[in-house]
């Protein structure tokens, strides 16, 4: 079972409009996900399974179960002013496979992995 907050193994996203792209869960904007920099402000946000591109459109606002203190607060708006500034593109995210030379999924690729 995928531990929450966590990216599946292999996996990645090429980004480009933001429509596949998680926003906590992938690395787009930096190298990690977000939730892996900043674990409380994930932990206190109610929107967990959102995508950049419902972010970005104003389709979902982020909301926490608690006041954030001063210190929080300025990390999230770090957080979110790197977020609007990242560029995106017109076309589609690609699901890329990093456990294979052509970034294409493979049961052979899955199988090799869990056996090696």
């Amino acid at each position: 079972m995928q531990e929450e907050g966590k990216g599946m193994q292999g996996r990645t996203v090429g980004i480009k409009r933001g429509n596949l792209t998680r926003f906590w869960k992938d690395a787009w904007v930096y190298q990690q996900p977000i939730c892996e920099i900043a674990p409380v402000l994930f932990e206190l946000c109610d929107q967990k399974e959102v995508t950049v591109e419902q972010v970005r459109s104003g389709e979902v606002t982020f909301t926490f179960r608690r006041w954030l203190p001063q210190d929080l607060r300025a990390s999230w708006e770090h957080i979110r002013r790197d977020a609007y500034s990242f560029p995106l593109d017109a076309e589609s995210d690609r699901i890329l496979w990093l456990l294979e030379k052509k970034k294409k999924f493979s049961v052979k690729s899955v199988y090799n992995a869990l056996t090696s």
